[in-house]
This record gives C-alpha cells, sequence and structure tokens, in this order.
C-alpha cells in the first residue's frame, strides 16, 4: 500500500526550464516544493500568487521562454 506522499510527479521539461530559469534570475534555492507550486499555477491548477505575471495557456509560457531565449 502506498500512501499520499509516495505519489509520483511529472512535469513538462518546459516548465521545468521555466522554473529554473525564474530561480536563477530572483536568486533562489530550487526545491520540489517550490517546483510544483510552478508548475501548479502555470497549469491553473492552483494560485500561489507569487511566480509573476500569470499565462493563460502553455502556449504563452512556451513564447516567453523562447522570447527570453533569443534574447540572449
Amino acid at each position: 500500500m502506498s500512501d499520499n506522499n509516495d505519489i509520483e510527479h511529472y512535469y513538462p521539461m518546459s516548465l521545468c526550464k521555466a522554473f529554473f530559469n525564474w530561480c536563477i534570475a530572483n536568486d533562489i534555492r530550487p526545491t520540489f516544493e517550490l517546483l510544483h507550486d510552478f508548475v501548479c499555477e502555470v497549469q491553473r491548477s492552483s494560485f500561489v500568487g507569487q511566480y509573476g505575471p500569470r499565462f493563460q495557456s502553455i502556449k504563452e509560457v512556451l513564447d516567453d521562454i523562447e522570447s527570453d531565449d533569443s534574447l540572449a
């Protein structure tokens, strides 16, 4: 038997990349809990409110990442 703490989570690579870029830009040490909160907020499954602009869709997140990459 497994309890709720043993649930495996899978996150899209693009959101993981966005999360780690956000951590670097804000000088924050990444943790699993922050990653989970970030992904949930972007996917609109919960509202945490500390990760900057809210996106309407995953496409907007990917477009934002691509525009950031083109500036670098």
